[in-house]
């Protein structure tokens, strides 16, 4: 795996990520993660799920653990935290896969169950894994975390009327937090993909990778679309970085 690492895996080198579901989105980054030189613990409701990404990265060579778990149950995500801290040491990068809304059509119900399940696995899911993440990475000065949300979703007629809620809530709640955490040496951001389970995986994990190794931190508080972000960052990431440093060299 060493052989193919580059300098994306020299960032990432002695770093802990964690990520929770995001289907074969959320799989492709925790694969690209460890590529890079991280080691990973992947954490969705399926324990086969997470056993098989694991099973995948350390056949690569890489370092992985998979973990069953409930995002809507902190209790069980304070255990499985505690867990990767033991076992791994304390996470550098949180990867939050926000799941996107079931399609329900034009007509479903407002407050169906399948609307309220899909509202709350990506947004108060997303929610309950940072307030058990965070405090451990303000404590360190130190960050990262990547909120996934479905553009396609908002977009789509046949989604139904509550599909574009869903986005906006892993939106603004990325916006806040990047805007409370900004002094505290944290990074926020939102990737927001036209398809979470059909996205190109080698397009998701190129972007995933630019943020998660703060070469674009100065852009805390970003949401970033797969359909022309992706470039933009690759273009303008020189002049980020040294914007990043001629704005730490000021508040030296």
């Amino acid at each position: 795996m060493s052989s193919k690492r580059g300098l994306a895996a020299a960032e990432l080198s002695g770093r802990i990520a964690l990520v929770i579901d995001g289907g074969a989105a959320g799989r492709a980054i925790a694969q690209a993660l460890a590529a890079a030189g991280a080691t990973v613990a992947i954490g969705t409701r399926s324990r086969q799920e997470a056993k098989q990404t694991a099973v995948a990265i350390e056949a690569a060579g890489g370092r992985a653990l998979g973990f069953s778990v409930d995002v809507m149950d902190q209790a069980a995500l304070e255990r499985m935290v505690s867990q990767i801290e033991r076992r791994m040491g304390p996470i550098d990068i949180l990867v939050n896969g926000a799941a996107c809304a079931a399609p329900d059509g034009p007509d479903a119900e407002p407050r169906s169950e399948q609307r309220r399940r899909n509202g709350e696995a990506g947004f108060r899911g997303a929610f309950l894994c940072t307030r058990v993440v965070l405090p451990r990475m303000l404590a360190r000065r130190q960050g990262r975390i990547i909120n996934l949300a479905c553009h396609a979703a908002s977009r789509s007629p046949g989604c139904g009327p509550s599909a574009p809620c869903h986005e906006a809530n892993v939106v603004q709640f990325t916006r806040g937090l990047a805007a409370a955490t900004s002094d505290y040496g944290v990074g926020v951001s939102a990737l927001s993909l036209d398809n979470l389970s059909g996205e190109p995986p080698e397009r998701v994990s190129r972007l995933a990778l630019l943020l998660a190794s703060g070469q674009v931190d100065a852009l805390s508080g970003g949401v970033f679309h797969m359909s022309g972000d992706e470039a933009y960052l690759a273009q303008s990431r020189p002049s980020i970085q040294a914007e990043r440093s001629r704005a730490q060299g000021l508040g030296a």
